[in-house]
């Protein structure tokens, strides 16, 4: 859309953006029970549809230091990241479920263009990615870098925690799982060290 456009489609929806900001606040930040998300609603009742999809863990998927510096001096990362064709073909199969679901239900239409699904899942765009696995958890060094409590498998005492340990991408929003892993990992150091045990038996009982 030209920037002619977009400012005359502004000015003539003025009034329903306002009632849409004053609905967001209402529903999204005032209520007890908050919506993830308000939808502004369309005047052609069509909406785009927004997916959002795990992908499989892909070694070609790299995050690594650059030559470049930043203003510190310190390496900058450079991220090669990548999509596979099992990553497009489940959420081809995810679109298309949904679409079915949702036009059985009769409450809404699920379309797509000639490519359908598939063509859909080939020019999704990459929005809002959580760089995950860097540092994978697992039972053996043959199958990631760190075991379950974060200890690196080849260098004792060094842990990880955080979204590099996880398995898998799982959907979204991280940051409970790598709260989690931190308090998992602090249990487990607090039981593991021997200065830590020495001081538990020196305290009083109350």
């Amino acid at each position: 859309m030209t920037r002619s456009r977009q400012l005359k489609h502004f000015f003539l929806r003025r009034p329903g953006l306002a009632r849409f900001g004053v609905d967001w606040v209402r529903r999204r930040n005032l209520a007890s029970r908050k919506l993830p998300s308000v939808v502004l609603r369309d005047s052609n009742g069509r909406y785009t549809l927004d997916v959002n999809a795990e992908q499989t863990p892909n070694p070609d998927s790299r995050v690594s230091l650059a030559q470049d510096v930043d203003a510190l001096g310190m390496p900058r990362l450079s991220i090669d990241w990548r999509t596979t064709a099992q990553d497009r073909d489940m959420l081809a199969r995810g679109m298309a479920l949904i679409a079915e679901r949702l036009n059985a239900s009769g409450k809404a239409e699920v379309t797509f263009d000639a490519a359908g699904p598939t063509g859909a899942a080939d020019r999704c765009t990459r929005i809002g990615g959580h760089h995950i696995g860097t540092a994978r958890m697992a039972d053996d060094a043959r199958s990631g870098v760190v075991d379950r409590n974060g200890e690196v498998f080849e260098v004792k005492g060094l842990y990880v925690s955080g979204a590099a340990t996880f398995p898998t991408s799982g959907f979204a929003n991280p940051t409970l799982t790598i709260v989690a892993l931190a308090l998992r990992l602090g249990d487990h150091l607090a039981a593991s060290s021997p200065a830590v045990r020495s001081h538990d038996r020196a305290q009083p009982v109350g």
